[in-house]
């Protein structure tokens, strides 16, 4: 029987917006999504150094994603660009999200369902 992914993907909203949702008030504020993703941040930098590298940043952005967002040209991304990144590629934009705003939303789909357009959701994952 084939599905629409649909039920799966549900889940996987509820299970987004719990983990990005501390206070459990059913939203995601723009203090808990640059939270979220300063934890993907950590995650991701093995080598501790602050910053994240094209092999870090590898499936999370394109080559030309990672120079649009390296103003200073070091080739690298710190916490600060990382959050800016994050904060432009959500749509909606992030000022507060619910359930309701992640299902319509690209920004949180599941890795599975990402496109090479889908910037938020792979910094994320």
């Amino acid at each position: 029987m084939e599905t629409d992914g649909s039920a799966a993907f549900a889940v996987d909203n509820a299970a987004a917006l719990k983990a990005l949702d501390p206070d459990d008030d059913g939203t995601i504020d723009l203090k808990e999504a640059d939270a979220g993703a300063l934890k993907v941040f950590k995650e991701i930098n093995p080598d501790n150094d602050g910053t994240l590298d094209a092999k870090e940043l590898e499936g999370r952005l394109t080559e030309a994603e990672l120079k649009a967002a390296d103003p200073d040209n070091d080739g690298t991304l710190d916490e600060k660009e990382y959050l800016a990144v994050s904060r432009r590629s959500s749509k909606p934009p992030i000022r507060t999200m619910t359930a309701r705003s992640i299902s319509r939303s690209s920004s949180l789909q599941p890795a599975r369902n990402c496109s090479s357009s889908s910037t938020n959701s792979r910094l994320y994952k």
